[in-house]
């Protein structure tokens, strides 16, 4: 009996390991969102906007559940880094309900629930405030075509006239998509807006208020780099890659190297004009990189190795 008991528990491990359908997002997703605070200056009310960069990571198991991984940039306003970790946790039941888990929590927070209905009225959690809990009223659902056939929501919170847009799989474009509402219920107006999401390399959604995917009015670091100024070559690769610019790069500017399944396996800091990274480990294959300053994306492109 006991081995049978055993042999169920093994099969039931390993199939909470294996799940495919606990994902929130796709496994090469990219959330760029623009930060927006207010200050007086001289009277004049003043807006100081960064582009923060999330990345899906690789997936993990916490208390028996797969979660999918993001990671945090290091400047998420009130929703900070030291609250989060490097990493939130955010995983879909069967029931179309999204839970986020923070790297300290001992439970999920629910902070979206795709199976409700227009006229639905329900609760998630503020998970910046352990405890409170935001309504959330749906006006309408509909579906909007982008790389596929996707639910969007259109969603008030606590009473609020300004309404919020859920998109399935994206998440709140309006307020910031690991704590949809927060913006609204706080500081009375959006903070986070969700100007661009990728799917790999392929840009999906495009707020089209802003014509680029990176709004920048104060970190200067991004318009330091003429895009057309640098170079990598060789493409396709063998053993190392050179990265050539014109002058040399800005501090914290990163190379990173992704696999088709969106794993990072090479990270290289740029400084100098001339940036040799080598290529140890790599197998031949189809690889994306991205090029970041100060966690805003620059490029982003394809790199084959031979």
């Amino acid at each position: 009996m006991k081995k049978y008991l055993f042999l169920l528990f093994f099969l039931f491990s390993i199939q909470s390991f294996t799940q495919t359908n606990f994902r929130f997002a796709d496994t090469t997703a990219q959330w760029n969102v623009l930060r927006a605070i207010g200050w007086d200056c001289n009277t004049t009310w003043c807006f100081n906007q960064k582009t923060l960069i999330h990345e899906t990571s690789l997936d993990t198991v916490i208390d028996g559940k797969a979660y999918q991984s993001i990671i945090v940039p290091s400047d998420s306003s009130w929703f900070t880094s030291s609250e989060l970790g490097s990493k939130v946790f955010v995983r879909k039941d069967s029931t179309e309900k999204i839970f986020l888990r923070r790297y300290n929590d001992t439970a999920d927070f629910l902070i979206y629930n795709f199976a409700k209905q227009a006229g639905n009225t329900f609760m998630i959690s503020n998970s910046s405030n352990t405890g409170s809990n935001i309504y959330c009223n749906i006006d309408s659902v509909d579906t909007i075509t982008l790389d596929k056939s996707r639910k969007r929501f259109f969603v008030r919170y606590n009473g609020y006239w300004y309404q919020d847009i859920w998109i399935e799989g994206i998440g709140s474009t309006k307020t910031y998509f690991l704590q949809p509402g927060t913006d609204f219920t706080i500081s009375d107006g959006a903070v986070h807006t969700t100007i661009c999401y990728f799917k790999g390399d392929t840009l999906t959604y495009h707020d089209t208020a802003f014509q680029s995917c990176i709004v920048d009015t104060v970190w200067n670091a991004v318009d330091a780099i003429d895009k057309s100024k640098f170079s990598i070559s060789p493409n396709p690769a063998t053993s190392s890659i050179t990265i050539q610019s014109e002058n040399n790069f800005p501090a914290q500017t990163m190379f990173q190297l992704f696999d088709i399944t969106g794993r990072m396996i090479l990270q290289k800091q740029l400084a100098y004009k001339t940036n040799r990274v080598e290529l140890n480990g790599v197998s031949k294959g189809m690889y994306l990189y991205h090029i970041f300053s100060n966690t805003q994306k620059i490029s982003s492109s394809k790199l084959v190795v031979e």
